[in-house]
């Protein structure tokens, strides 16, 4: 187990026990609301992606990024499965984006990403994903604080004693599921700077650990993101 795996599971810990504090009804709506804006955003990041892409440098610059973290190692690749798949295990990527670069990498693909060859795949789609996630993530932001500064939170019937011990129980598992979804929030701005020294440290970090890959591996976030990558 290593540090990083200990942070996580700290900060899942923090949030159950906040959940427990502030019982299940102000827990529960600050969910609703989470839940709500990231429904929203769900829908939103296609477009606002494809407008950074077509209108502004940020892709390009991405784009440039992920080269640089690839290398020259790509090269040479075209034709042999077993070396593709060396590569991308060298890059200490978690076991979901390995399967999807390697899934994905056919003719069709490669034609929508327009690229060449394997080096341009990987920069192509990697710079993509990314995209879509800091997409993601800013507007998810943006829309939660909209909402939460327009709408009040009522936690009277909280007060109850008769409902107070099962507010608190129920709080606490509310909590727990804010914390992950915190963390899977975490993992894709992770992902998102993985051509970055630190980012390339965190992300072998949450390969060498069974509980971080797990995690990563169960990312609903994520899951959507590759969705819109792949075209699907």
């Amino acid at each position: 187990m290593n540090a990083f795996t200990i942070v996580v599971l700290l900060v899942l810990a923090a949030f159950a026990l906040n959940g427990w504090r502030r019982g299940f009804v102000r827990v529960c709506t600050h969910m609703f609301f989470f839940l709500g804006s990231s429904v929203l955003v769900y829908f939103m990041t296609p477009y606002i992606s494809d407008a950074l892409k077509e209108y502004t440098p940020v892709y390009a610059l991405i784009e440039e990024g992920c080269r640089d973290m690839i290398g020259e190692g790509a090269a040479g690749q075209e034709d042999s499965k077993l070396g593709q798949k060396q590569f991308l295990e060298g890059l200490g990527l978690p076991e979901i984006l390995e399967k999807q670069l390697i899934g994905g990498n056919n003719k069709d693909r490669r034609g929508e990403l327009g690229s060449t060859d394997f080096t341009d795949y990987l920069a192509g789609y990697l710079a993509g994903l990314i995209l879509n996630i800091l997409t993601f993530v800013v507007t998810l932001v943006i829309v939660h604080l909209i909402l939460r500064m327009t709408i009040c939170t009522l936690n009277n019937l909280s007060k109850l004693p008769v409902l107070h011990s099962v507010n608190k129980t129920l709080g606490m598992v509310c909590g727990l599921a804010q914390g992950l979804l915190a963390v899977w929030l975490a993992f894709l701005v992770i992902t998102a700077f993985s051509s970055t020294e630190t980012g390339r440290k965190l992300m072998a970090m949450i390969h060498e650990s069974p509980v971080l890959e797990f995690l990563y591996n169960m990312n609903i976030f994520l899951e959507y993101l590759l969705q819109i990558v792949s075209g699907k």
